[in-house]
Parts: C-alpha cells; sequence; structure tokens
C-alpha cells in the first residue's frame, strides 16, 4: 500500500519543508552540505517564501490591460473602461470585469462611474510592460523585419519571453545602437542572404 503525501501551501513553514517530495529532496542536501551552506540555504529558502507568499504574477491577458491602463494614464492623465474597450478592441462589460480583478489583485484601484487608478505596484509593472514593448519594437526594427510586421510581432512574443531573455535582447539592442557599423553590417548581410535566394 503506497502512502500519498498531499502538500498544504497554508501549512505551516516547517510542515511545508519536511513533507513529501520537498522533504526527500531537502535531507540530500543536508546530507551533502557543510553547515555554512545548510545555513545559505535555509536563508534563500526563507527569503524566497516570505517575500513570493501571496505574490501572484499578472497573466498575458491582465499585462495586456495594465499596459493599456498605464498607456492611456501617461497620454491622457486618466483611463476610462470606454477608453480601453476601445484600444483593446474589446466590448466594454469584458474591461469592467477585467478591471474588478485587477482590482481585487491590487493593480488599481476601482469605483464605479468614477474612473480607475493605477496603484504603485500596478504602475511599476505597467512602466516595465511599457519598457519591453518598446524595447521589443526597437529589436524588431533594427534586424530589419518590416514595419507593417513590427507590432503584430511584438503582441504574439512579449508575453512569451522570460525578463531574463528581455534583459539579454536589451544588451543586443545597447550593441547594435552603439555602432551604426553593426546594423550597416548586419544590413549586408542581409542583402547577401536575400541575393542568394534569388
Amino acid at each position: 500500500m503506497t502512502v500519498q503525501t498531499v502538500q498544504d501551501d497554508n501549512a505551516p513553514l516547517y510542515r511545508q519543508i519536511f513533507s513529501g517530495r520537498k522533504s526527500t529532496i531537502f535531507c540530500v542536501i543536508l546530507a551533502i552540505s557543510s553547515p555554512h551552506d545548510i545555513i545559505m540555504m535555509i536563508v534563500i529558502f526563507f527569503l524566497q517564501w516570505f517575500y513570493g507568499r501571496g505574490q501572484k504574477l499578472p497573466t498575458p491577458s491582465m499585462e495586456d490591460y495594465i499596459e493599456q491602463i498605464y498607456n492611456l494614464i501617461e497620454e491622457k492623465g486618466y483611463a476610462r473602461v470606454s477608453d480601453i474597450a476601445e484600444a483593446l478592441s474589446v466590448h466594454p462589460s469584458s474591461v469592467t470585469k477585467m478591471v474588478q480583478k485587477l482590482d481585487k489583485d491590487e493593480y488599481l484601484v476601482y469605483e464605479k462611474y468614477r474612473g480607475l487608478v493605477l496603484t504603485a505596484k500596478g504602475r511599476k509593472i505597467g512602466k516595465r510592460l511599457v519598457y519591453r514593448h518598446e524595447l521589443l519594437e526597437q529589436f524588431l526594427r533594427i534586424i530589419g523585419v518590416d514595419e507593417e510586421n513590427i507590432y503584430h510581432d511584438v503582441e504574439g512574443i512579449e508575453h512569451h519571453l522570460s525578463w531574463n531573455a528581455i534583459d539579454r535582447i536589451g544588451d543586443l539592442v545597447q550593441y547594435f545602437q552603439e555602432d551604426p557599423k553593426r546594423i550597416e553590417m548586419l544590413r549586408n548581410i542581409q542583402k547577401q542572404n536575400e541575393q542568394a535566394e534569388e
């Protein structure tokens, strides 16, 4: 008979560490680590648990709304449900539902008939999402993607890239921007490849 351990994320921290598969991994690491490594591991584990508890990352759909709301507030000073619906080409009732969810998750404060305001958390994420979008547009432009395809392509890939990948793309954009000759060399390679395909 096999006993199955059910992990309870709401259980006290010590019970989460010493239960199920986590217990086995934890004990193996303890057995092969020095006292210093063990202390560091416990500190890191605690910090990850402490700062990660209750933190929910926004879904791609939520990111689209936060980014659009951030843009509208930057441009107009406010964001209404009707403005968001028009910008995202969705029905106002869909916007209202999402705005209520974002309010519940503390990305914004929403009062019916009075508009909405991004919280500090919402502004921080909104700014980062706008940066990501603009960076990817820059990157696609640098590597020679046709202008009419850039916005659609960015929309298609931005939610599927890790922030680590975004940072590395930022490095690459910087590399090309620091010396225009590098972009020129890239264009020459592209021309050679196009000619070879003909």
